[in-house]
């Protein structure tokens, strides 16, 4: 059994010999779904990261307490179970400066409109932490919208060099389970 250490999925693989792929490495133009993930609570691949992955889970298909997929059956939330900042991280891709990027982002709260999520943002950092993240994105104050809303901004980097993208959100339980 092959375990992703970011991640900790888990794959059977024959033997006797494995090859370890290096980490992902995207370059621009890079867009990304959960469309790959095979099962439930799995992240597109083993170079993403989250922060807590009792607040951060994928699904498979439509599921119960309001949630559904924008497009395609695969998708992400946040949950309300577990209080603080919650981190999705992507691949790390390759960004030159004095270029302008795009970054967006879909999502929607459960139809009761609890207030409970706050301050959804879209970063860029150097690495899969909250450490020195630079806002690209924020829906300041509480996150509610019983329909898919967009977030999206433009930005630049300083330097050149790999930088990860980093989706948050603050929760507390409440009415929204999820976001």
């Amino acid at each position: 059994v092959v375990t992703c250490t970011n991640s900790n999925q888990s794959v059977t693989v024959p033997g006797p010999s494995i090859y370890v792929a290096p980490a992902t490495t995207n370059v621009v133009t890079y867009n990304e779904s959960f469309e790959g993930i095979p099962f439930n609570f799995r992240l597109p691949n083993c170079s993403w990261n989250v922060s807590n992955m009792n607040a951060c889970q994928t699904y498979t298909s439509s599921q119960a307490n309001n949630r559904s997929a924008r497009t395609g059956n695969k998708y992400a939330t946040f949950t309300s179970t577990v209080s603080g900042a919650h981190y999705y991280y992507s691949n790390g891709i390759w960004m030159d400066a004095g270029v302008t990027y795009s970054a967006s982002m879909w999502y929607q709260t459960d139809l009761n409109l609890g207030t409970n999520f706050s301050n959804l943002e879209i970063s860029y950092g150097t690495s899969q932490t909250p450490n020195g993240l630079t806002s690209i994105a924020l829906q300041a104050g509480s996150v509610v919208s019983p329909i898919y809303k967009s977030l999206s901004n433009t930005f630049t980097v300083p330097t050149s060099g790999l930088y990860f993208i980093a989706v948050d959100v603050s929760s507390t339980p409440g009415s929204a389970q999820f976001l």
